[in-house]
């Protein structure tokens, strides 16, 4: 048990130290992008990321699938198994690889579908490099997932962390020296695949017997499992693809690259609150993972409730700073012209707090792999999503906020109070109409501030207007948050906060005492 903790600690430090690296080499790059190549190339660049996730469809959540059947293996310490489970693995990555290869060379001719206006020739060369890089990606990088299964994580994100500074640098002399896109994908390319190599042989060694077992295959009957669970997962995967992945496409056909191009810049932000955030969520999948393998029902309750509430807090903080800042930060990053109004920016933030609050229920059902008829309600939530923005952006002229308010419309309709009853009713046997509107209720109210906090924006105090909405944003924030005082979960959040200062406390005074008897040596 202490070791489970040390892992989830070590892999929650460095997983949070590559998403803080990964966003300042991405605003660093992105800025260089801009004044190098264009709003156009952005939003080409945007385009192609969503075409290609759409693509990547094909790997029918296979991968998650496995990774939950690994735990129990993993945790017997049973080589054949676990030997078994990854060849059957490689195979099945090696078809996805050439099913994306080839599924993104049949899409190359008909890009002129979901790009508004005059399209060059060159960029269908942009294309067929974005498409090997993604394909080349699964020959390799399946052993990434063990790791992940076995609280290693942290391993492959200090992989991350070397050839993502590499990358960076490699890319920003590209766009600076020749101002070339095809270049600057060049560099992805080789660097994700020389990433991916190294940590192949890196899990080669820590686990050398996966290499003296590259022959053994799978039972049937665990095949069979693999597979009635892969089946689950293939409509929530698909689900989850036009749902997140389309919102650039719509754009980009209805409206252009430009308006794509600007709204990259938010998504970029967005995107970065998200992978600091998700750095605690898939530390701790692994932990729940092996926590629900011990069956304990009361146990797993009382921590699903903890991780509801620190969601929730998350979600409050994240989403009104956010609403506050970034617009200023745009502004002072790349200039006045990269705006959007106060309502689009609110409906962003909005999406950011649903977003983190559903991430307690994806955590549990990820770790138990509980993903029965997730299928359908994907696929709903995916149509009910491209038909409200589609009928937002084109009949309304609504761009970007028609989208937001599709996806918004979809989260509320369709996939909260889904989840909470696929998770709790299975999961807990515990009533799932309590949890849902208990999430609809933290939900609202993170809402409610957002529209407090958006009135108070509009107003101007001078000088002292940002510092004043600073003040007032962090004031309802602690006045909600202090409104639970009485909750266990806030009792539980307020000793861990106090322990984690302790700690801090503690090392800095054994750090001062060091220096002193430094200087007094």
């Amino acid at each position: 048990m202490d070791s489970r903790i040390n892992n989830t600690a070590k892999n929650t430090a460095v997983a949070l130290a590559y998403q803080i690296l990964t966003i300042f080499m991405r605003f660093f790059a992105q800025t260089i992008f801009i004044h190098s190549l264009g709003q156009t190339f952005l939003g080409l660049n945007g385009l192609f990321n969503n075409i290609l996730q759409v693509l990547a469809f094909s790997e029918l959540g296979i991968g998650t699938a496995i990774t939950y059947f690994m735990y129990e293996p993993l945790r017997e310490k049973n080589e054949i198994k676990i030997s078994a489970y990854m060849n059957f693995y490689r195979k099945a990555y090696i078809i996805i690889g050439l099913s994306i290869l080839s599924l993104g060379m049949l899409i190359t001719p008909c890009l002129t579908i979901f790009i508004s206006g005059k399209i060059e020739p060159e960029y269908y060369l942009y294309f067929v490099v974005f498409v090997i890089n993604s394909a080349s990606s699964y020959f390799f990088a399946y052993k990434r997932n063990l790791l992940i299964a076995d609280q290693r994580n942290y391993i492959n994100n200090f992989n991350n962390i070397i050839f993502l500074i590499a990358q960076t640098i490699l890319q920003i002399l590209v766009l600076v020296i020749l101002k070339s896109y095809l270049g600057y994908l060049l560099i992805q390319f080789v660097c994700v695949l020389i990433s991916n190599l190294q940590i192949s042989k890196k899990v080669d060694v820590l686990y050398p017997y996966l290499q003296n077992n590259e022959f053994i295959k799978l039972k049937k009957e665990d095949t069979r499992k693999i597979i009635n669970n892969t089946k689950e997962i293939v409509g929530a995967r698909i689900g989850g693809i036009v749902l997140n992945s389309t919102d650039n496409i719509v754009l980009s056909s209805f409206v252009g690259l430009g308006i794509v191009g600007v709204y990259a810049n938010y998504l970029l932000i967005f995107s970065s609150v998200t992978r600091i955030l998700q750095s605690f969520t898939n530390s701790v999948i692994a932990s729940v993972g092996h926590l629900v393998a011990e069956k304990n029902t009361q146990k797993s309750l009382l921590f699903f409730n903890r991780i509801l509430f620190i969601n929730f807090v998350l979600g409050l903080l994240t989403s009104t700073f956010f609403l506050v800042l970034i617009n200023p930060f745009i502004k002072l990053w790349i200039g006045q012209n990269y705006l959007f109004g106060n309502i689009v920016v609110l409906m962003l933030a909005f999406q950011l707090a649903i977003q983190q609050l559903r991430e307690t229920n994806q955590i549990f059902m990820a770790a138990r792999g509980v993903y029965r008829f997730q299928g359908i309600k994907s696929i709903a939530m995916s149509l009910v999503n491209l038909t409200f923005s589609v009928v937002f952006v084109y009949f309304f002229k609504l761009d970007v906020l028609g989208v937001l308010l599709g996806t918004t419309i979809a989260y509320f309709t369709t996939d909260i109070w889904f989840d909470v009853h696929q998770d709790i009713k299975n999961g807990f046997n515990h009533p799932w109409v309590k949890v849902a509107i208990k999430e609809y209720a933290l939900i609202a109210i993170i809402f409610v501030a957002l529209v407090m906090i958006t009135w108070i924006s509009i107003l101007n105090f001078g000088i002292f207007t940002f510092p004043l909405k600073i003040i007032i944003t962090a004031i309802i924030d602690m006045f909600i948050i202090f409104a639970f005082y009485k909750t266990p979960e806030f009792k539980y959040v307020l000793e861990l906060f106090i322990k984690l200062i302790k700690r801090i406390l503690n090392k800095w005074v054994n750090l001062k005492q060091c220096f002193i008897s430094d200087d007094m040596s």
